[in-house]
């Protein structure tokens, strides 16, 4: 059997989506192009690959909260920490989640990242709103980089 060019793929999803039928098969679409089976396993290829770029980064950046003494490892309370305070520009240009992931892979894991739990994460912003200043060990240093 010869193999669709890429261009007769898209124009036989095209004639799919025009019919009301899924991308992948022949079954009526319920969620966007896809069927109910097709969108499911596409959410779950979705999740896999977020999961693994979060895994990629937590521990290119030390797997492990850097506030001294917690040594939490779990990657569900794990996240990345802006040493400069400056997550919201990124928030803004970035977006969150997979998106923001992709951007630090592709820059090469920037210096300004350090893991902290989600814990430490609240105690940092409380700290900050407070007006109060962070311990040493928060400031940006090379030294809180693992």
């Amino acid at each position: 059997m010869i193999r669709p060019t890429t261009q007769q793929r898209k124009n036989w999803q095209q004639s799919q989506r025009a019919k009301g039928l899924c991308r992948s098969c022949t079954s009526p679409v319920s969620i966007g192009p896809l069927c109910e089976h097709h969108a499911k396993l596409d959410r779950d290829r979705t999740k896999k690959k977020a999961q693994a770029k979060k895994e990629q980064i937590i521990a290119h950046y030390g797997g492990v909260c850097a506030w001294p003494e917690c040594g939490v490892k779990d990657l569900d309370m794990l996240s990345l920490d802006h040493v400069n305070d400056d997550g919201a520009e990124d928030r803004k240009q970035f977006g969150l989640g997979t998106r923001f992931y992709r951007y630090v892979v592709k820059q090469g894991f920037p210096d300004r990242y350090r893991v902290l739990c989600m814990n430490h994460q609240w105690k940092k912003r409380m700290t900050l709103l407070r007006g109060e200043s962070l311990p040493q060990f928060l400031a940006f240093s090379s030294a809180c980089l693992v």
